[in-house]
C-alpha cells in the first residue's frame, strides 16, 4: 500500500523539490495582507496564536509553530494568493523533503507513537531539534532521530491533493516584497 501511495504522490506532482533548487538556493513565496512594507520578519509563533481559517487543517495536523510558503507562485491557493507577494531565498539544505523522506521519519513516527498514521507533530519537532520528552514521562519517550542529527529550518511537502508544493518554515525569517519585472532595476 505504501508503494501505491508513493507512486500516486509522484504522479500528482511531477515536479520534485530539486526542480526548485538553483545554485543550492530555493526561492520561497509568501502572501501577506501587509501592503506598505518593503520587508517583513515572519514569526512562526503567529501561526499558533493568530492563524487564519485557511490554516485550520494545518493546525489540526500539528500545532508546531511554522510559517507557510509556496514554492511556485503559479501554483497557489486562490483564496490566499491575493495579498502582497513577499519572497525569501534560503539554502536548499535547510529544508527537509518529506515527500522523499530519506530518514523514513513518517514510518518511524508511527512506530514511536504506536499510531497507524504518521505523527506529523512529532516529525516537525524532530526535524527542528525540539522533540524532547515531557517531564515526568521520560520513560515513554521514543525519539525518531538521533540528538546529533542535522537540524532543519523547514520542511517541503504538497497540499491540495499533491498539486501545490509548499514549505513550512520553523524559524523567524525576513521576506522582501516582490517587485514587478519593470521595477527591479534590470538592464
Amino acid at each position: 500500500m505504501d508503494e501505491v501511495f508513493e507512486n500516486w504522490n509522484k504522479y500528482i506532482l511531477k515536479e520534485q523539490f530539486k526542480d526548485y533548487v538553483h545554485s543550492d538556493m530555493v526561492k520561497l513565496f509568501h502572501y501577506s495582507r501587509v501592503r506598505s512594507a518593503d520587508s517583513l520578519v515572519l514569526d512562526p509563533n503567529r501561526f499558533v496564536t493568530n492563524r487564519n481559517s485557511y490554516s485550520k487543517n494545518e493546525y489540526n495536523a500539528s500545532t508546531f509553530p511554522r510559517v507557510f510558503f509556496y514554492l511556485d507562485k503559479e501554483k497557489t491557493e486562490r483564496n490566499i494568493a491575493s495579498g502582497t507577494l513577499f519572497t525569501a531565498e534560503v539554502p536548499a539544505s535547510d529544508i527537509y523533503d518529506i515527500r522523499v523522506d530519506v530518514e523514513d521519519l513518517l514510518k518511524k513516527s508511527k512506530k514511536a507513537t504506536g499510531q497507524v498514521v504518521p505523527d506529523i507533530h512529532k516529525v516537525l519537532k524532530a526535524l527542528a531539534g525540539k522533540d524532547k520528552a515531557t517531564p515526568g514521562y521520560e520513560e515513554h519517550f521514543v525519539p525518531i532521530r538521533d540528538s546529533s542529527s542535522k537540524i532543519y529550518k523547514g520542511i517541503h511537502y504538497a497540499i491540495s491533493h499533491g498539486s501545490i508544493p509548499v514549505v513550512a518554515w520553523f524559524e523567524h525569517i525576513e521576506v522582501y516584497k516582490e517587485l514587478p519585472e519593470g521595477e527591479r532595476g534590470e538592464v
